[in-house]
């Protein structure tokens, strides 16, 4: 069977030449099996594809909870499809889920993304995250047991509303990896309602070139 594909069984008996009628169908979906790189993600999906999870509690400690479902949606950074969550509320704390990527067979890789803050939700300047907003970007390399983060965009350090392309050197993971991005509006409802995206995700081998 093909991982990550969902198949629709049917069977019918047979007794020594009498036939039942047919049963089913029976649906089942193969699980997902880990990414050699090079990949990218198709961000005008929400979730990014069948491989990637959403879960809508816990926190950076705990890991995410009740995966299924969250508030992070599928939408554009002016015109680019995005992943992007709205951040207005205080009681919000979402993710998003990569896939598992199996770097032990590949040469050295690195992960890049694309992020904004915008106003509205696809576009406009001039806003700051609230008080204690947060998104952090964050991965494991132990099966979930542990996340450890690799960026916090909060008050004072959010993204343009152009956006960044930011690089992570991978080189240091010989296993397998995966990622996440958490959203929080943390525990005070300010008045700022801003929107981040996440337009771009790619994990790769390095470029031997500049």
């Amino acid at each position: 069977l093909t991982a990550a594909t969902t198949y629709y069984v049917y069977y019918q008996a047979n007794c020594g030449g009498d036939t039942s009628e047919w049963a089913g169908p029976f649906i089942g979906t193969t699980l997902c099996t880990a990414i050699v790189p090079d990949y990218t993600a198709d961000m005008s999906n929400n979730p990014a594809d069948s491989c990637w999870e959403e879960a809508d509690s816990g926190d950076p400690v705990t890991g995410p909870t009740d995966l299924g479902s969250g508030s992070w949606y599928s939408s554009n950074h002016n015109g680019t499809p995005s992943n992007a969550i709205n951040l207005w509320q205080d009681y919000r704390s979402e993710w998003i889920i990569s896939p598992v990527f199996d770097l032990s067979t590949s040469a050295p890789s690195e992960l890049k993304v694309y992020v904004a803050l915008t106003n509205s939700s696809t576009s406009g300047t001039g806003e700051n995250m609230g008080s204690d907003d947060e998104v952090q970007l964050l991965m494991t390399n132990d099966g979930g047991a542990n996340w450890a983060r690799l960026q916090s965009w909060a008050q004072g350090t959010e993204p343009t509303e152009v956006g960044e392309l930011i690089t992570y050197d991978l080189t240091a993971e010989t296993g397998t990896v995966q990622f996440a991005f958490w959203g929080s509006e943390g525990t005070v409802n300010d008045s700022e309602d801003v929107y981040f995206h996440v337009s771009g995700f790619t994990v790769r081998e390095t470029p031997s070139g500049p």
